[in-house]
């Protein structure tokens, strides 16, 4: 499901309020593409803006990532996969500047019954077919070590989540089921990490409320001030401070 376009809406706001350049990544899907081939095709695009930025118009001392959902994965697993490339190249990392992510999936270690037991409201959970749907379609085959750092950045090493950029910004859904191991994996990347932070809880909403027609609250006043996070990030500061 999904495609390069459809977060359209996210775009328009980073242009008019961070004067960014967009670069969505049409990457290939699952089933017929399962893990690892997003994540790497994530790292191949942002190999080639670095390798293209003068003729992109993008600064390399200025670039984020952003996602929602499984694309909040791919935000935080494609740096991860991308500094490792360089490393093994002989190359200089790149000084990537912030991340965000929205709603993301951290850790494939967790069941669903799991993740559903954490929320608050159980009954505002995503059909448990279209879970199943999306776990075993990505998830192939079904003895992938879930574990690993491009699947679960949860629970993968301090010294590979040292990779990530300093700034951090992670929203949530307070009536999701990925809410509290979001929230766990940013207390986890500011405390032992050393990463600066910016967690925000949309309240009263579920998993993906931004997507749905006439989404209440509005997410264009969040993804707004997502924008002043980043823009902080840009010019070097940190997003968690006031």
């Amino acid at each position: 499901m999904g495609s390069a376009i459809d977060d359209a809406p996210w775009a328009k706001v980073l242009v008019e309020e961070c004067n960014a350049v967009i670069i969505s990544v049409n990457y290939r899907l699952a089933p017929e593409y399962p893990f690892p081939t997003a994540v790497e095709d994530g790292a191949d695009a942002l190999l080639y803006v670095v390798a293209h930025a003068d003729e992109l118009g993008i600064d390399i001392d200025r670039i984020a990532t952003s996602g929602f959902s499984a694309g909040g994965n791919l935000c935080i697993t494609v740096p991860l996969l991308f500094q490792e490339i360089l490393q093994k190249r002989g190359q200089e990392p790149v000084d990537l500047k912030a991340i965000a992510a929205w709603y993301p999936s951290t850790d494939f270690t967790r069941s669903r019954a799991d993740r559903v037991a954490t929320m608050v409201r159980p009954d505002k959970q995503l059909p448990r077919f279209l879970t199943r749907l999306f776990d075993e379609g990505y998830v192939h085959p079904a003895d992938v070590d879930r574990s690993g750092p491009y699947l679960s950045p949860f629970v993968t090493s301090k010294d590979i989540l040292a990779r990530l950029p300093k700034n951090f910004i992670l929203y949530t859904c307070e009536w999701d089921m990925l809410e509290k191991e979001g929230t766990e994996f940013a207390r986890r990347l500011e405390e032992e990490i050393g990463k600066h932070v910016k967690v925000k809880m949309v309240k009263g909403v579920p998993h993906g409320w931004d997507k749905y027609p006439n989404a209440s609250p509005a997410p264009e006043s969040f993804y707004s001030e997502a924008c002043v996070y980043l823009n902080r990030a840009f010019e070097g500061g940190d997003v968690s401070g006031q």
